[in-house]
Formats: C-alpha cells, sequence, structure tokens
C-alpha cells in the first residue's frame, strides 16, 4: 500500500464499498484496492496510468455502480464473449476504414485457435503473461492444430489477443469499461530470433517467366508487376484497368488494396508498361474491369490461394526448388534490395511503406555490397583541434 511518501486516496462512504487508490512508487502506476465479497479480501490492481485525477473519477463511478447494484465485475467477461462481441463489433479500422474480409477471417481463424487452448469460458483477467509461454509452446509444436508453425504465427495470435483487451477497455457496459485493465499491458509478444525472410533471384524470376504460361496466361503478367511494382500480392490482384493512366504513365494504389488504407499515386514503371498494354492488346478490356479476374466470376479478383498454386505449379514445371518461409513476398524483397542506393523515403513512397524503418528491414544484405564495404573504407575526417 502507499506510504507516508506516496500519494493515496480513499473513494467512498460505505463499509465494503469503499476503494482505495494509492502509488507504490513516486513515479510509478496508479494501484487500485477494491474490497471482494466473494473471496472475502481485497483485491489490488494497476491502473496502467499516474493521472490522480482519472483514478479518482473511475473509483467513484465504480462506487456509484456498486451501490446502484449495476457493478459487473470484469471478471464475468469471460473470453468467449470477448471473442464474440470483438469479431461482432470491432468492424473498422482506427482510420474509420472498414476491415477487410480477409482480415476478419484470419482473426476468426487465430482466435478459434486462443479458445482451443485457454477456453471459451475463462475470465480474460487470467489470461496473464505466465500463461502466454504455455500456449506459445504448445502452438509452435502443433499441439493446438495438428500444425506446427513458426515464431511468427504465435506473434500473430498474442497480438491479436493483446488488441482484443485494448479494444475492451474502451468499450463501456452500463458506464463501466467490459475490461477494468489490459492484463497484456507490457508485455512483450515473442518474436524469433533468426526469422526466415528469402528473396528471390533474378534468375529465379527469369526461369519462372519461362514456364508461366504453360500455368496460365495470367501468370507472366503477375510476376511482372510484382517483379518491377514492389508491391504485396492484394494490392497487385486487386488492380483494375483504369488504375492505370497510359499518358500520364502512373498507377494508382487504392486505398481499399493498401494495408494502412492509404492511396499512393506513383510512376508506371516501364516493364510493367509494356506488359500491360501487350496483355490489353491480346486480351481486351476497358473501365473498371479487374486485372485478374476469377473465371467463374469475373467480379471478384484472383484469390491469394490461387496466386499462390499458380506460382507453386511455376517452380514445379521449371525444376526449382521453392524457397522455404515465403512465396510472393520475396519479390517485395528482392525490389527493395535492388535499390538500395536510393533515398529511402523515395524508395518507400514508391514502393508503399509508410513508414521508413518498415521499408528498411526489407533491405537485405548482399556479398557484392559487403565486400564492397569491407574492402573500400572511407578515409576518417579529421577533426579539428583549437589551441
Amino acid at each position: 500500500m502507499a506510504t507516508r511518501k506516496r500519494w493515496s486516496r480513499t473513494v467512498g462512504t460505505r463499509r465494503g464499498n469503499r476503494i482505495r487508490i494509492y502509488q507504490r512508487a513516486a513515479s510509478g502506476n496508479l494501484q487500485m484496492a477494491v474490497w471482494d465479497p466473494e473471496k472475502k479480501q481485497y483485491r489490488q490492481v494497476s491502473l496502467g496510468h499516474t493521472d490522480r485525477e482519472r483514478a479518482t473519477r473511475e473509483a467513484a463511478e465504480m462506487v456509484r455502480l456498486r451501490d446502484a447494484g449495476e457493478w459487473i465485475d470484469s471478471r464475468s467477461l469471460t473470453f468467449g464473449i470477448l471473442s464474440a462481441r470483438y469479431l461482432a463489433e470491432n468492424t473498422h479500422a482506427r482510420d474509420g476504414s472498414l476491415k477487410t474480409e480477409h482480415y476478419r477471417r484470419g482473426c476468426e481463424r487465430y482466435i478459434k485457435y486462443l479458445i482451443a487452448w485457454f477456453g471459451a469460458d475463462t475470465p480474460v483477467i487470467e489470461l496473464t503473461p505466465e500463461r502466454m509461454t504455455g500456449y506459445a509452446t504448445a502452438r509452435r509444436s502443433g499441439q493446438i492444430n495438428g500444425r506446427p508453425v513458426g515464431a511468427t504465427a504465435v506473434h500473430q495470435d498474442i497480438k491479436l489477443l493483446k488488441s482484443m483487451m485494448k479494444w475492451a477497455t474502451g468499450v463501456y457496459n452500463n458506464g463501466r469499461p467490459l475490461l477494468d485493465r489490459n492484463p497484456l499491458t507490457g508485455f512483450a509478444v515473442p518474436k524469433t530470433r533468426n526469422p526466415i525472410r528469402p528473396m528471390i533471384e533474378a534468375e529465379t524470376v527469369e526461369k519462372l517467366m519461362a514456364v508461366a504460361d504453360q500455368v496460365t496466361p495470367l501468370l507472366p503478367l503477375l510476376i511482372t508487376l510484382m517483379d518491377s511494382t514492389g508491391r504485396r500480392l492484394s494490392s497487385v490482384l486487386g488492380l483494375r484497368w483504369d488504375d492505370f493512366n497510359f499518358e500520364k504513365r502512373t498507377i494508382t494504389w487504392r486505398a481499399e488494396l493498401d494495408k494502412k488504407r492509404r492511396t499512393w499515386v506513383v510512376p508506371m514503371p516501364g516493364e510493367a508498361e509494356q506488359a500491360l498494354l501487350k496483355f490489353r492488346a491480346e486480351h481486351p478490356a476497358i473501365g473498371s474491369a479487374l486485372v485478374f479476374p476469377m473465371k467463374n466470376d469475373p467480379k471478384r479478383p484472383v484469390s491469394r490461394q490461387l496466386a499462390a498454386d499458380w506460382l507453386k505449379r511455376a517452380y514445379r514445371y521449371a525444376g526449382i526448388v521453392r524457397p522455404k518461409g515465403g512465396l510472393w513476398h520475396p519479390f517485395r524483397r528482392k525490389w527493395a534490395t535492388e535499390r538500395k542506393d536510393y533515398p529511402l523515403r523515395d524508395l518507400a513512397a514508391a514502393g508503399g511503406w509508410e513508414d521508413l524503418p518498415t521499408a528498411l528491414m526489407y533491405q537485405q544484405p548482399d556479398e557484392d555490397t559487403l565486400r564492397h564495404v569491407i574492402d573500400h573504407p572511407k578515409p576518417l575526417k579529421k577533426r579539428s583541434q583549437n589551441g
């Protein structure tokens, strides 16, 4: 509890419904001690902030609801209820854009894995950092869904869980948030120390192009656009013919195709322009028609799964061993790495990275550049000495 040198305050007058807020350390987060009538003891929790006025208001509101019999203890919020409400109500991103169906299906899949391990009836407040280690071990070994996965998959699952908890702290029910605090606040989601980030070689691209027509007439154009624009697969698959301005030689990457929901208008690569004009001459299409439509439904773009199958078949036809840990994304790393000598800000704008550190992560070291760095050191400038 608080000491003489630490701030504290008691809110409420009725015995059994007094709440004490206090500070254990001078610069630490405020704590709250609440009487638990079931366990006949005080339950102490961190408020996760240092705002004394806000803490006092929160405590006063809690006292009022408990006196009125409207208080809903956060322990009554189970993981199953949180999951159902999150999927049903959290349909928009922070910028107000609607979350894509592909993203929502991914969330449903990750939540299914989490529920399979923790249980739908488990109180959310009990999903503490200590329990995440057990989940990570089980998920990576394949104990949860029968298939071993890497650290990236575990990272996605727990990151979603943290997001769900954060969302619940801002959703109110009878004047109180669904969750008083996020049990995973400050918890660092585990990441792999040696992530596999393969980059496709230019020679491999040539070999794939040589057999692409044997898979589908769409594959040569898809490979060309992926290789020349450096964009994500979903962005390329969603392109329409009116996204290309052949007079100004630009491509408009619409916000709904962008991971960060941002519209980009960038110059059209010369290689892409030639491939597009040739393809359109052979397969006439105008206006808002999709560049890569599904055969049985021209109004829908080719799915990521079908595009992945195309590239896998091309690897087989070309007699090339597919790199582990990537399929289409290695094209994006190749594009960024080949342009290491250009200003990072221009590279990020051309490739569709909103922040520079992320763009930098896509660039990989290569032997020629490493050897040049080692064999050609730049002389240090002499510092001027006063006096």
